[in-house]
């Protein structure tokens, strides 16, 4: 009697792990590209102003090992989170009203158009004069000024995107105002809301570095102009590397924040 030869299907983690293999290699070969053409590029440059790549790996080192970055760093950081903070607490409940609310939406318009058309560095000057040049009051209204606008949109734009006729079906049942907020506004605007917190905190790290470099003698932008103005080409460029891994680690943080909302919408 004739054995028939079966193939046994390749298990899920098997067929996962050479693409999960090739989500690892592919940025490092992708950095080592960039270290070479780096390390090429400095050496025929010859210029003071622009570290090698290895001598910007020592000195990274260095502002690990000596304690330098990390005091900076956490400063800067408590100050934008906590501009953050002030942007989501006003921004998520002024958005859900504007979504809503067709007065509301009228009065504020203006305002959230003009926020989101005007570049908020021009502003800097009226901080200044209203604030002081180096209290962090200036900081941090410079990173909600960044970052506040864009949570309002997209949390307008999450209710606005909820299905009318769910909202009527609910009330027609006999659902009040506050099932309807709970049971089918804020489920259907979360994805939304999720990505404005996720776009948010991306312009907040960008108003805490602007912040620090023109405004606040203080944090790591300020450690970058004294490095600078010391001729540590080498430790100025570390600390950019510094920023580029935080801002994608506050990236992929985000995004898996905004799909979990997804899943649970």
């Amino acid at each position: 009697m004739t054995q028939v030869a079966t193939l046994e299907a390749p298990t899920p983690t098997a067929l996962r792990r050479p693409r999960g293999l090739r989500k690892i290699l592919a940025p490092l070969a992708f950095l080592a590209v960039v270290a070479v053409i780096w390390q090429i590029g400095a050496e025929k440059a010859d210029s003071i102003l622009l570290p090698t790549f290895t001598e910007t790996v020592k000195a990274f080192v260095d502002l690990v090992l000596s304690g330098q970055l990390w005091a900076p760093l956490l400063r800067s950081n408590v100050t934008m989170l906590l501009g953050f903070a002030i942007s989501a607490a006003i921004g998520v409940p002024l958005g859900l009203l504007l979504g809503r609310r067709e007065l509301m939406d009228h009065l504020f318009a203006p305002y959230v158009a003009f926020l989101v058309v005007v570049p908020v560095a021009p502003l800097l000057p009226v901080l200044v004069m209203v604030f002081g040049i180096s209290t962090i009051v200036s900081a941090l209204v410079l990173v909600v000024l960044f970052s506040l606008v864009y949570i309002v949109v997209n949390t307008r734009a999450g209710i606005r995107s909820v299905d009318p006729h769910l909202i009527e079906m609910a009330t027609s049942y006999g659902a009040g105002e506050l099932h309807v907020w709970r049971y089918v506004l804020i489920p259907g605007a979360l994805p939304a809301i999720g990505t404005g917190l996720r776009i948010g905190l991306g312009r907040a790290f960008a108003g805490m570095i602007l912040g620090e470099l023109l405004l606040l003698p203080t944090g790591i932008g300020y450690q970058m102009l004294l490095y600078q103005g010391q001729f540590q080409d080498g430790k100025v460029f570390a600390i950019v590397v510094v920023l580029l891994i935080e801002a994608v680690l506050i990236g992929t943080l985000m995004r898996r924040v905004e799909r979990r909302l997804q899943r649970e919408a």
